[in-house]
């Protein structure tokens, strides 16, 4: 039961499954490797499975009328994939695309199991509906920062919430248009009048924050 025990780790709520309720997940749920780019699931798919991520990340997103991808949220290690819960429970397709980012590994519990998992244990009801709340409150942030939030805006959220300890951010212009939702002409002239500005310093597949006070303060205006 070595995947039970890992789940245990990783999130209290397990500890509270009897040792029948461990045995029966054990025997019907199984550990699955994800490379990167694969796709776990696609828009308008009925889904028949939740998966919990042990390891890896996962990119949720959806692609808009004109083509162009707009990041909702990210999976990483010790989270269910939302977007498979809602559908598992609400028997609706998928509304949206979950793609690996970073190659890992899932537990695959099936629909049968997992709605009595959920019908049978109280605190496993309640780490799925603040889990489903978590989520819920990280797609409204973006809907707020979509409609209020100017492009110059949202670019140095962007920068500053992924930059690295050293200010290094290793994205491309096409990466960070997906982030945004926006076109890659549109993230290349934002970024060239911050290079003008000396806020940030261009690099091919890469680029280096140099001023992150002058970011903060473009984050609010």
């Amino acid at each position: 039961m070595k995947h039970i025990e890992t789940l245990e780790e990783m999130l209290p709520e397990f500890k509270g499954f009897t040792e029948a309720e461990k045995a029966y997940l054990h025997e019907y749920s199984f550990l699955e490797p994800m490379k990167e780019g694969m796709m776990l699931l696609e828009s308008g798919k009925i889904c028949s499975q939740v998966f919990f991520l042990l390891s890896g990340q996962i990119r949720v997103y959806k692609t808009l009328p004109d083509g162009k991808e707009i990041t909702l949220y990210r999976i990483s290690g010790g989270e269910f994939c939302l977007f498979s819960l809602t559908c598992i429970l609400k028997q609706t397709p998928m509304d949206a695309v979950a793609q690996v980012e970073k190659s890992g590994e899932i537990l695959v519990i099936p629909e049968g199991v997992f709605k009595k998992m959920v019908r049978d244990n109280e605190q496993f009801q309640f780490f799925i509906m603040s889990r489903i709340f978590t989520a819920f409150s990280e797609v409204l942030a973006l809907l707020e920062e979509v409609t209020f939030h100017s492009m110059s805006q949202r670019m140095a959220k962007l920068l500053l919430d992924h930059m690295d300890e050293e200010g290094c951010l290793f994205m491309t212009h096409e990466d960070l248009a997906r982030e945004l939702g926006t076109a890659r002409e549109v993230v290349s002239r934002l970024l060239k009048e911050m290079e003008k500005k000396e806020m940030v310093a261009l690099q091919r597949g890469a680029l280096q924050v140099l001023e992150k006070e002058k970011l903060e303060i473009l984050k609010v205006l």
